[in-house]
């Protein structure tokens, strides 16, 4: 009963959703959504939680949970107030969650979640190539949206824009030397 418990996959497949037979090589759902089941200390009744959560959730989940304090510089949020809450999404809302991938010389796929909206652009020599998806009308994401939803495509594209930016910001932190 003391124990937090927590079972993670690094990325689902894809088998062809997409066109292709690989293994982590897109942004779409097959490869982003991938199981996680959490049995938090005390936890008594489970819960099935609809809203998206982050790998980089984990630490600070763990770090709460072990009574410990989680840094505000800490990037994610603690997921443990679902083990104790009785609305356990109240507090597991999100700004946007980022992903990036780049396979070998092959071009850059950005992605964000935001709400019930998924954005995921891929790198042309011309620009982006954007598609708009809406998870959860949509989970097996086939029907992109970006030409109907032009705006909204624009605002989920300075997401990431802004999370490429706060990524730039931390390389050029200070250095520090560890003894």
């Amino acid at each position: 009963d003391d124990t937090l418990i927590i079972f993670a996959s690094d990325h689902g497949e894809e088998f062809k959703e997409h066109g292709r037979w690989r293994h982590g090589a897109n942004l779409h759902a097959e490869t982003l959504n991938f199981p996680l089941i959490v049995k938090f200390p005390d936890q008594k009744t489970g819960a099935r939680v609809e809203e998206a959560v982050q790998h980089i959730d984990l630490l600070p989940t763990i770090l709460e949970s072990a009574g410990l304090s989680v840094p505000n510089a800490l990037e994610g949020r603690s997921l443990a107030a679902v083990g104790r809450a009785d609305s356990p999404t109240a507090e597991l809302k999100s700004s946007g969650i980022y992903s990036h991938l780049r396979l070998g010389r092959g071009p850059l796929y950005e992605s964000v979640v935001s709400d019930q909206w998924k954005l995921i652009r891929r790198q042309r020599e011309d620009g982006w190539e954007v598609s708009l998806f809406d998870w959860r009308e949509d989970p097996a994401e086939t029907r992109n949206l970006a030409a109907d939803r032009p705006v909204l495509a624009a605002v989920l594209s300075a997401l990431i824009d802004a999370k490429v930016a706060s990524f730039e910001a931390t390389e050029n932190a200070e250095e520090i030397t560890l003894t």
